[in-house]
């Protein structure tokens, strides 16, 4: 040890411990470095802020600040439309109702939110400019003064005992109100409601004064007004009222007869010896 020079050693510690600090901070720093990118909070919920709306969406806004927002059958769930208060008194629910239209259908499923909106509506029809060619008339039968309709069947579909229908004729100028007394399943998946007009002087006591049947797709109705009995048929959401002395048009017929066999006939009338003599009787055909 005595042979070395002692100035040689204390330059190379020195060496020595400058490497090692330089070798600390670096890899402190770059410790450093690396939290800094990893958990800075700042940079966090900037980049989470950027992705959502200034501010909420409007529908949002109106649902929170008005909460006595009626909603629409779109709005509400199959489950909640079942829940609703019914309009008929003597059911408690919606779904009540809903459960004894699929009992008279055999357990037929229905679309309840369709359903829904249809027992919203006043009425079942609403005139209707012209008429599809699909429609099972003849031409003269579409010019015999026929009233056509855009009808609503699932309308009728959702009555039940104790409910009210609009019904107008405006070929009368008529507004009623029928009152449904009972609804009636019938063979063939048919089904009847049988109902009166309220209101209606001189029909006071006829019950049964209204009359819709409804099978698969063919739905057929008769109502008694004071104006006379009206008919109405409908396929699809396609139809016609019309008053059914219009529909059974009874012309006078022509007939015959030898002269010999009027010979025969006593004539009551100078009317009816014209008639013998000229070889023609007239007959109305009931």
């Amino acid at each position: 040890m005595s042979g070395n020079n002692p100035g040689k050693l204390i330059a190379s510690g020195l060496a020595i411990t400058a490497i090692c600090a330089l070798i600390y901070f670096e890899q402190n720093n770059d410790r450093n470095n690396a939290n800094s990118e990893v958990a800075d909070p700042a940079s966090s919920v900037s980049i989470t802020t950027m992705e959502k709306p200034a501010k909420p969406f409007p529908h949002q806004n109106t649902i929170a600040a008005s909460p006595t927002t009626t909603k629409t059958d779109n709005m509400l769930s199959i489950e909640e439309i079942l829940r609703l208060p019914d309009t008929n008194p003597d059911y408690a629910t919606f779904g009540d109702r809903v459960s004894e239209i699929n009992a008279r259908r055999n357990g037929q499923e229905t679309d309840v939110t369709a359903l829904h909106k249809a027992a919203q509506q006043a009425s079942a029809w609403q005139p209707a400019d012209t008429v599809s060619d699909q429609f099972p008339l003849s031409d003269d039968e579409r010019m015999d003064g026929r009233e056509f309709i855009k009808v609503d069947q699932l309308k009728i579909e959702s009555l039940v005992a104790g409910d009210t229908l609009e019904i107008n004729i405006a070929q009368t100028n008529g507004m009623y109100v029928a009152r449904i007394d009972r609804v009636e399943s019938q063979f063939g998946n048919n089904v009847s409601w049988f109902g009166h007009l309220e209101d209606v002087a001189g029909t006071e006591g006829d019950i049964t004064n209204v009359t819709f049947t409804r099978g698969e797709t063919l739905m057929t109705a008769g109502i008694t007004t004071p104006d006379g009995h009206f008919e109405i048929e409908a396929r699809g959401n396609e139809g016609w009222i019309s008053k059914s002395a219009n529909l059974y048009k009874h012309e006078d017929t022509v007939i015959n007869v030898p002269i010999d066999e009027l010979a025969k006939t006593p004539a009551v009338s100078s009317e009816a010896l014209t008639q013998k003599k000229e070889g023609v009787l007239f007959s109305n055909r009931n």
